[in-house]
């Protein structure tokens, strides 16, 4: 029973609170007079199993128009013993007063080459974005491979908060907070990660970003969880 009034409590806490990361490519939103968007990041970080690591990610937006777009992304790891994974999202925006509902599907594909396992996801998810805060909630359909066996697990919540310093479509400049349980490529049960952000333009077209992320060994998890942090820095390029 408590574990249940630990969960209602926390869905109700982030749906609450989240709604804005949508200039730092979390939820990757084009400008209207954009149609094309690379973002490449470099990362580096320290966690209790494979202790210092970097990698490289890699993502291509593409603007179908106003409401609808496409993104791939790319991640290359040496936690992962070199090739990460791959993901592809389809999103559709639907504006509501003062607030836009972006509408999502991510697959994933994730290679743990050390472990010789294979991770293969597809989230459905809703995300309330603002200019100043961001809600996320959905729902991840997981599935493992390894060594000749399989597992697949049909409920994995995707819950998510950020709340930006400045309104994100009137500046250069912004730094925001957060909360999930995910990143890119990685998908968790109830260990929440968090951190900072920000971004500053250089020029109309050329965004750097970074941020800070930490994730807590256990935290609202009844797993045994790893703790991680990590720092990554990147860019945008618009055109």
């Amino acid at each position: 029973m408590n574990r249940i009034k630990s969960i209602i409590f926390l869905f109700f806490t982030v749906l609450a609170s989240q709604v804005a990361l949508r200039a730092n490519a979390e939820e990757i939103i084009l400008n209207p007079d954009t149609k094309n968007m690379a973002w490449v990041y470099g990362q580096v970080g320290k966690n209790t199993i494979e202790h210092f690591y970097e990698g490289v990610n890699a993502f291509y937006v593409r603007s179908l128009n106003d409401r609808i777009n496409v993104m791939g992304g790319l991640e290359l790891n040496s936690k992962k013993d070199g090739f990460g994974g791959v993901l592809a999202e389809l999103s559709y925006k639907l504006p509501v007063r003062w607030f836009d509902l972006v509408f999502s599907g991510r697959g994933v594909y994730n290679r743990y080459g050390k472990y010789d396992c294979n991770e293969y996801l597809f989230r459905l998810a809703v995300n309330a974005q603002s200019s100043h805060f961001d809600v996320l909630f959905g729902n991840s359909f997981l599935g493992y491979s390894q060594f000749g066996s399989s597992v697949f697990e049909p409920i994995t919540w995707s819950v998510g908060f950020a709340a930006y310093l400045k309104n994100r479509k009137k500046c250069n400049w912004n730094v925001g907070l957060f909360l999930k349980n995910y990143d890119y490529f990685i998908y968790e049960n109830w260990n929440i990660n968090f951190g900072v952000r920000g971004y500053f333009s250089l020029t109309p077209k050329v965004r750097l970003t970074g941020e800070l992320l930490v994730r807590p060994a256990g935290n609202i998890n009844q797993l045994a969880q790893k703790f991680d942090t990590s720092v990554k820095i990147g860019a945008t390029y618009r055109w």
